[in-house]
């Protein structure tokens, strides 16, 4: 096994041991009569033979070198690792419910580190300080950058350990830039300035990309405007101070580049303005180093053409509630998302784009091979995604004998006794877009006026009947 191999691996070792399985021999049991000789506790590889542990990964470019050592891991150890590959949104609740349910479903996990604060506080995980001390010669911890070690810190203390570091750069169009006769900015007013003077609204053309949906994406994009302004977070005592002149003056900055975004940047998440850089929509956008290096990668995937060309919809595997949905409106646009994506290490499907829908769908509900509710959903003007998250509105639908057929066939094809079934209405009928195994109720109920919930109940203690039944019967004829 060669040494970064090894090192990588020996950060596996250092996690499993700090959580509720690990690769850690038990404690041997006490006992009042004499010290008798024991054979040597297994160490290293060999602690971890036969331990089951699973690590819930979020969906970012080092899960591709997961999916390579994790075999070779479990093959070296003969220990059993699952990888649970999951969005950032997803994996962060998931987490939450495993902490906060005791269920100790996850035994290894990778963290945003602005969870580290929060994890390390209510004790969510232990603290690696001990074993990164006892393993300091094989880890090699000065091969990692200080800032990485600060940034994940709980007071003093350490509740991950570093595994990626990204630096936050400035992408631009080198050919609008030079055509304009700009010089790549290198300070904030530069910066402003240039996003000014290459925004061509008229020509669908603009200065710059943002993050702007609520929650971590504005978050995120805000807090690294106020690093680069030389402004602070936090007070000395660990206080926010979001509130103060100098961050007021920063916010304001930061809401003046938004005029010369895209429409709708305020609602952009990383992979749409990603796919507005990618696309040519902007000259400029400040991201993650690691979405670089696939910038010109000139193999891409021909697939768009197996769902008839472009206009289409990417659609990330791992997204919830229309997050990591992308309409790609022409082939140019969806090489670039695909290249986005793909630069990323993240798992896509492409699927047709159905005009005649106007940005509707339908959500049937499937209880035991039967439609239980069923609602329309219609986007909000301006927007092709109809989830209600993302704003769209529900109104109860009665479904066609087609599109009824339609949802309990999907839902029976997949085995599941309960299902959300989400269709089109189109010229050649209902059309599937996705079956879901865990739906939401509240969109739904709130719709229809159907006890849906009841109606799972009742699904439930029926299933539990027979069951019973079943069981009896066997016993008898045994």
């Amino acid at each position: 096994m060669n040494n970064t191999l090894w090192k990588f691996l020996s950060l596996f070792i250092i996690l499993a041991m700090v959580g509720v399985a690990g690769c850690a021999p038990p404690a041997p049991a006490p006992t009042t009569a004499p010290p008798a000789a024991e054979p040597s506790q297994p160490t290293g590889l060999a602690a971890c033979q036969g331990q089951n542990l699973v690590l819930a990964s979020m969906t970012d470019q080092y899960v591709a070198a997961f999916r390579v050592l994790v075999p070779q891991f479990n093959q070296a150890s003969g220990a059993n690792i699952t990888l649970d590959e999951l969005g950032y949104v997803d994996l962060y609740q998931k987490l939450i419910a495993d902490f906060v349910g005791h269920t100790g479903s996850y035994v290894l996990m990778t963290v945003d580190i602005v969870w580290s604060g929060e994890f390390g506080a209510n004790q969510y995980t232990k603290l690696l300080d001990v074993y990164m001390e006892r393993d300091k010669a094989e880890l090699q911890l000065d091969d990692i950058l200080p800032v990485s070690w600060t940034l994940g810190e709980w007071q003093g203390t350490h509740p991950a350990y570093p595994l990626a570091g990204y630096a936050n750069v400035l992408n631009y169009r080198q050919d609008l830039l030079a055509a304009a006769g700009i010089e790549p900015p290198t300070t904030q007013e530069a910066l402003l300035d240039a996003a000014i003077k290459l925004t061509d609204a008229g020509n669908n053309l603009y200065g710059i990309a943002l993050l702007g949906a609520k929650g971590p994406a504005v978050a995120q994009d805000y807090m690294a405007w106020v690093q680069q302004h030389g402004g602070r977070i936090l007070d000395d005592a660990g206080k926010p101070v979001i509130n103060s002149a100098e961050n007021v003056e920063i916010l304001e900055f930061f809401g003046e580049l938004f005029q010369y975004a895209p429409p709708g940047a305020t609602d952009y998440w990383w992979d749409q303005r990603e796919t507005a850089f990618r696309s040519g929509q902007v000259a400029m956008m400040e991201g993650w180093s690691i979405a670089r290096a696939g910038y010109e990668d000139p193999e891409i995937s021909s697939i768009v053409d197996n769902v008839g060309g472009a206009p289409c919809i990417i659609k990330l595997l791992e997204g919830t509630q229309g997050l990591g949905v992308v309409l790609a409106e022409n082939k140019n646009a969806a090489k670039s998302v695909l290249e986005a994506f793909n630069g990323l290490k993240a798992r896509v499907i492409v699927q047709e784009f159905v005009k005649e829908a106007k940005g509707a769908d339908i959500r049937a509900f499937v209880v035991d091979g039967r439609v239980v509710g069923a609602m329309k959903r219609q986007a909000k003007e301006g927007e092709f995604r109809s989830n209600l998250h993302r704003g769209g509105k529900a109104n109860l639908i009665q479904l066609s004998r087609k599109e009824k057929a339609a949802a309990i066939k999907a839902a029976r094809v997949l085995s599941l006794s309960i299902a959300g079934v989400d269709m089109l209405q189109s010229k050649r009928g209902p059309l599937i877009i996705e079956v879901n195994s865990s739906p939401g109720l509240e969109g739904i109920e709130g719709a229809t006026e159907v006890d849906i919930a009841g109606e799972i109940i009742q699904y439930i203690e029926r299933n539990v009947q027979t069951r019973k039944k079943k069981i009896q019967k066997d016993r008898v004829n045994a």
